[in-house]
């Protein structure tokens, strides 16, 4: 009986053996995060509402939103006159964006390279409004940036503009008034 359980033993401490753990090794996994903040342009509209340029994820090509030729509007309390006309609303928005980031609170700001020029010819670049989202607040471009919206980190805030020109009789009669808007993430 002893002898078996020698026998049982020995033939443990064999398997023990082959199966024991010979040495172990460590594998350290570790990663940054970089702070990433994007903004892209997806669509800019024209006078009609029509899709002008859609625009792919980091796309810096430039959009252009046109108002088209712009005359006398007809007001049925004074006859013809000048007056705001207007690309965005409920269908299409003038300027749309997205802010995608990682990096805590944002803010969106936009401005004007300058006044409206065509040729020798120029309308005050604060002739040009815009609103946010759909709304009844319009506020002057100028050409210090100007606060749009602001948020904290996203995996993507669309923010949308619509766009408004005021245009009077003084206005010289011209073709192909324009100037830039630049909108920056901070």
């Amino acid at each position: 009986m002893f002898k078996k359980i020698l026998l049982i033993l020995g033939i443990f401490a064999i398997c023990s053996n082959t199966f024991a753990q010979k040495d172990s090794a460590t594998v350290t996994v570790n990663f940054s995060i970089t702070a990433t903040t994007e903004l892209t342009i997806l669509a800019v509209y024209d006078h009609d509402e029509t899709n002008q340029t859609t625009f792919t994820k980091n796309d810096t090509g430039n959009g252009q939103v046109d108002f088209g030729s712009i005359g006398l509007v007809k007001d049925n309390y004074s006859g013809l006159s000048f007056g705001e006309h207007i690309i965005g609303g409920s269908t299409a928005h003038a300027i749309e964006m997205q802010v995608i980031t990682n990096e805590g609170s944002w803010t969106l700001k936009g401005r004007g390279s300058g006044d409206f020029v065509s040729g020798t010819e120029t309308v005050p670049l604060s002739r040009l409004k815009w609103a946010l989202n759909d709304g009844s607040t319009w506020t002057s471009f100028s050409t210090t940036a100007t606060d749009i919206t602001t948020g904290t980190n996203t995996n993507g805030t669309d923010v949308n503009l619509d766009l408004k020109v005021q245009l009077d009789s003084s206005d010289t009669v011209a073709t192909g008034y324009t100037t830039d808007l630049i909108f920056e993430v901070f």
